[in-house]
This record gives structure tokens, C-alpha cells and sequence, in this order.
């Protein structure tokens, strides 16, 4: 922007755009414990993995049947017709 005094031409940078406050600190992650269990509890830890399933020798049909499209309405091949849909006077009773 700039502003005029009588002689004088200044340039006035415009205000900075919203400025965001600082980011907050964020605390390390806690480290990992394992997981324990009391000896006498009689159960089992086991862990599981999530794998991908092992690939079969067969070759698989994964193709399913082609959609079939419902036949096109019927047009009615005839003169179109005018209907007054306005309400001018209450029917008589």
C-alpha cells in the first residue's frame, strides 16, 4: 500500500497474514514393555501376525458373470396432449 503525504511517497508494507501460534510440545512416545503375565494365571501369550495368504498352484476364476441390462421402456409413439393444470374457480358443490 502505499500513502501520499503532501511531497512525500512512502511505502507501508501491508500486514502480515495470520501468523499461527507456535506448535505445542508433544512428549516422546513411551517406550515399549513386553508383555508379561503372572506365572500362575494358567494362560498362554501367543503372538499373531497378519501375513498375506500363501498364493494357490490352481488359477482361480475370479471373473464374475457380465451384467445384463434391463430391455429400454417402451415410448408410446402418439400425439402429445395439453392439460390445464391452473385452478381458476372452487368446483361446485
Amino acid at each position: 500500500m502505499v500513502t501520499q503525504t503532501p511531497s512525500v511517497w512512502e511505502y507501508v508494507p501491508p500486514a502480515p497474514a495470520y501468523v499461527s501460534p507456535p506448535a505445542a510440545h508433544v512428549p516422546p512416545p513411551a517406550p515399549a514393555k513386553p508383555y508379561a503375565l503372572p506365572a500362575d494365571s494358567g494362560l498362554e501369550l501367543i503372538e499373531t501376525r497378519h501375513a498375506a495368504p500363501a498364493p494357490s498352484d490352481e488359477p482361480q476364476d475370479t471373473q464374475r458373470p457380465r451384467r445384463v441390462r434391463p430391455p429400454r421402456p417402451a415410448i408410446a409413439d402418439e400425439p402429445l396432449e395439453i392439460i390445464e393444470t391452473r385452478k381458476e374457480s372452487p368446483p361446485a358443490p
